[in-house]
């Protein structure tokens, strides 16, 4: 039904176009955007078949009554967007709302954001002349056209969504991360199983040490002081890579702590952690060596 709407009112507006052209006359028809009791009109031949780039009188009314605000160019795509331009004007209205200013048009545009030049004598590209209001509570809009091109699907009356008065904001946020130190150590066979794990944890950093070993049909020998297991070379070999690791990780995470930037006092507390849970895993990892040959 919207679109319905649109086109009448475009067929209106061509055609008023038409007749006005065939008597040899120029008439200033006001037009607005989504708010209908505000308007623009432009001069001269109400911004139609320009020459570019053109100079235009833009005669405002219905704004706010004493509010400062922008003009900006802008385009209709086939896609359903809205481009705008930069600024290339800006107005006060007076006490009744009106205001009159001069701005200049050009047949293509750079958008405000960069990018692509917009042709307003592009296929299904329909351009207008905009005005907001800084505070963003009133804006209208008047369609211009140059000679050449320019397409017959406009609206006297269509929607803009657009934000005015461009604001910058500037944030800076500093975050430190501190680290976290993870090894995990999983050697597995069949039978038995035993298993060991040592966690350690603190604010920060967060240190986890996790050993699981389990062991296959470990070799029993008998000898006169009674028996004594010996685990197979496969299972040993695995154990001395997670010591090794595990230590490894653990020096990382000192180096880590060293260099972050924390305080001496912190970085005492954090540094005996890490030495615990190295302790604690060495010496569990070394009493399932203790079944290990000497490598």
């Amino acid at each position: 039904m919207n679109r319905l709407v649109r086109r009448q009112r475009a067929a209106l507006a061509l055609f008023v176009a038409l007749t006005v052209s065939g008597v040899g006359v120029a008439m200033a028809t006001p037009q607005s955007g989504d708010q209908p009791n505000v308007t623009l009109d432009l001069s001269p031949n109400d911004g139609q078949n320009l020459s570019s780039p053109a100079t235009l009188t833009v005669t405002g009314a219905g704004f706010p009554a004493n509010t400062a605000g922008i003009l900006v160019q802008s385009a209709d795509l086939p896609n359903g967007t809205t481009i705008i331009s930069g600024t290339i004007g800006t107005f006060t209205s007076n006490a009744s709302g009106g205001f009159v200013t001069n701005v200049n048009v050009s047949q293509t545009f750079v958008p405000d954001a960069g990018g692509t030049p917009i042709d307003c004598n592009a296929t299904g590209v329909t351009c207008y002349v905009e005005a907001f209001t800084n505070s963003g509570n009133a804006n209208s809009r008047h369609r211009i056209t140059f000679g050449g091109g320019g397409t017959t699907t406009s609206s006297t009356s269509s929607s803009t969504t657009s934000s005015t008065s461009p604001t910058t904001t500037s944030s800076t946020t500093t975050s430190t991360t501190t680290p976290t130190t993870t090894s995990s150590t999983t050697t597995s066979t069949t039978t038995p199983t035993t298993t060991s794990s040592t966690t350690t944890s603190t604010t920060t950093p967060t240190t986890t040490s996790s050993t699981t070993t389990s062991t296959t049909s470990p070799t029993t020998t008998t000898t006169s002081g009674g028996s004594t297991t010996t685990l197979a070379a496969s299972v040993c070999t695995q154990l001395r890579a997670a010591r090794a690791q595990l230590n490894a990780q653990i020096d990382a995470a000192r180096q880590q702590i060293i260099q972050s930037g924390l305080s001496p006092q912190q970085q005492a507390v954090y540094l005996a952690q890490l030495e615990t849970v190295r302790a604690q895993g060495n010496a569990q990892l070394d009493a399932l060596l203790a079944g290990c040959p000497a490598p």
